[in-house]
């Protein structure tokens, strides 16, 4: 996957709807990582305004798991 397609791909990615579940290169790590810091401090904030927001931590999960791995 591109840089270019990663971004419209995450640009559209409900992440409190979908399951995240892509194939990325290690190209593209350093812009996942930056979704993954802005997604993660959003639900964190949403989490203190006691919101549900457990299908967006597991995906972050994931995302981390991916940062972690390359």
């Amino acid at each position: 996957m591109s840089n270019k397609e990663l971004i419209t791909y995450l640009r559209s990615f409900a992440i409190s709807k979908e399951i995240f579940n892509i194939k990325i290169k290690e190209g593209n790590i350093d812009i996942l990582k930056r979704y993954y810091d802005d997604m993660y401090k959003k639900a964190s904030i949403l989490v203190m305004d006691d919101e549900y927001v457990g299908n967006t931590f597991d995906n972050l999960e994931k995302i981390n798991i991916l940062i972690k791995k390359s």
